[in-house]
């Protein structure tokens, strides 16, 4: 996969701050700037049976962040399927 030029990517992302500022859109562009974006990171799935286990093992391998998602079945009338949650939790 070839990389996008980092001036090219600059201005990609100035262009889309500008955009999600005037039409009141999430930080995306300004969130990709963040340093925590270069961070590595574990993708887990844990229980609160194991969580602390995850968390062991991340900071031993020295991972900064660790990754978590877990699935909940929606009650509401008129849903079906599941819904999935992401969280993500900054290991110091």
């Amino acid at each position: 996969m070839e990389r996008v030029p980092t001036q090219l990517k600059d201005s990609f992302l100035d262009t889309m701050e500008i955009v999600e500022r005037d039409f009141q859109m999430p930080a995306g562009a300004k969130n990709r700037r963040a340093p925590v974006q270069q961070y590595s990171y574990l993708w887990c799935s844990p229980t609160p049976q194991d969580v602390d286990r995850y968390i062991a093992l991340a900071q031993r391998a020295g991972f900064r962040m660790l990754l978590f998602s877990y699935t909940a079945s929606p009650r509401a009338p008129g849903t079906s399927g599941s819904t999935s949650c992401f969280l993500a939790a900054l290991l110091t």
